[in-house]
């Protein structure tokens, strides 16, 4: 009797653990850094993935989301494009 001998493959999924430890989850965004931290943490998404849509460098958004610095006004289309709201 022929047997079918079957092999799966598939990519190894990507290590988001970071994403999943409480104390990084803003649960009640206070300002506009912590609502796309929040956003990208739903999306289970990294900080260069988000900088990439988002079209700024890594420094912007990690001074924007410890709350550093605000976002300029050219970039806030963006942003809400990304939120799916107008948080302003």
């Amino acid at each position: 009797m022929p047997f079918c001998h079957l092999t799966l493959t598939c990519s190894k999924p990507k290590n988001n653990s970071y994403l999943w430890k409480s104390g990084y989850y803003p649960a009640r965004p206070r300002h506009i850094g912590e609502r796309i931290k929040k956003r990208r943490f739903d999306l289970k998404m990294t900080a260069a993935e988000c900088r990439r849509i988002l079209g700024v460098d890594k420094g912007t958004l990690r001074d924007w989301e410890k709350e550093k610095h605000q976002p300029s006004r050219k970039i806030r289309s963006r942003i809400v494009r990304f939120l799916g709201y107008d948080p302003f």
